[in-house]
C-alpha cells in the first residue's frame, strides 16, 4: 500500500512541472484557431488585392494606349486643327492624360497595399507556425502527464477505490464512444453506396 503513496510522492515534482507547462500552453489551441482565421482572411484579402491589381494594370495599359493616341498622333492633330476643333482635341488629350495618371496612381497604391498584405501574411504564417509548435508542445506535455498518471494508477488501486471507479467509468465511456463512432462510419459508408 505504501508503494503507491511512494510513487505519488516521487512523481509529485514531475507532476507539478508538467501541470505548470500545461498551464503555460493552455491557450495554444484557441490561439491556433484564431491565427488560422487570420491567415485565411489575409489570403482572401491578398487574392482580392491581386485581382484588383491585375484589373488596374489592364486599365492602366488601355489608358496609356489612348493617351499615346492623342499625344503622339501628329496626323490626328493636323486634322483636328484643320477642322477647327483644336480646343476640343486639347481637352480630350488632357482628359486622357489625366485618366492615365489617375489609374497609374491607383495602381501604385494598390501595389503598396498588396505588398503590405504579403508582408502581413508572411508574418501571420510565421506566427501560425510558432503557435502550431506550441500546440504540439501542449499535446506532448498532456501525453507525459497521462503517462505519469497511468504509471501510477493504471489497474486496480485498493487504496483509492474512487479512482478505480472513475477509471472504469472512463474506460466504459471510451468503449461506447469507439463503438458509436464505428457504427456511424459504417452507416456513412452504407449511405454513400
Amino acid at each position: 500500500m505504501s508503494d503507491i503513496r511512494a510513487e505519488i510522492r516521487d512523481a509529485s515534482h514531475k507532476n507539478t512541472e508538467l501541470l505548470r507547462l500545461l498551464a503555460e500552453t493552455a491557450h495554444a489551441s484557441s490561439t491556433l484557431i484564431q491565427q488560422q482565421k487570420i491567415v485565411s482572411n489575409l489570403k482572401k484579402q491578398l487574392a482580392q488585392s491581386d485581382k484588383k491589381l491585375h484589373e488596374l494594370d489592364k486599365e492602366r495599359l488601355a489608358n496609356l494606349q489612348t493617351h499615346k493616341k492623342y499625344r503622339d498622333s501628329h496626323f490626328r492633330k493636323f486634322l483636328i486643327t484643320a477642322s477647327g476643333k483644336k480646343e476640343w482635341f486639347a481637352g480630350m488629350a488632357n482628359k486622357e492624360e489625366q485618366d492615365y495618371f489617375e489609374t497609374l496612381q491607383q495602381a501604385q497604391q494598390a501595389q503598396e497595399h498588396n505588398s503590405s498584405l504579403k508582408a502581413q501574411l508572411a508574418q501571420a504564417q510565421n506566427t501560425l507556425a510558432s503557435v502550431q509548435n506550441l500546440v504540439q508542445r501542449h499535446r506532448g506535455v498532456q501525453r507525459q502527464l497521462d503517462e505519469l498518471y497511468d504509471d501510477i494508477f493504471s489497474g486496480p488501486t485498493p487504496e483509492f477505490p474512487e479512482e478505480d471507479e472513475k477509471e472504469q467509468e472512463s474506460n466504459n465511456a471510451l468503449a461506447a464512444y469507439f463503438t458509436t463512432k464505428a457504427k456511424l462510419e459504417a452507416h456513412s459508408k452504407a449511405v454513400e453506396l
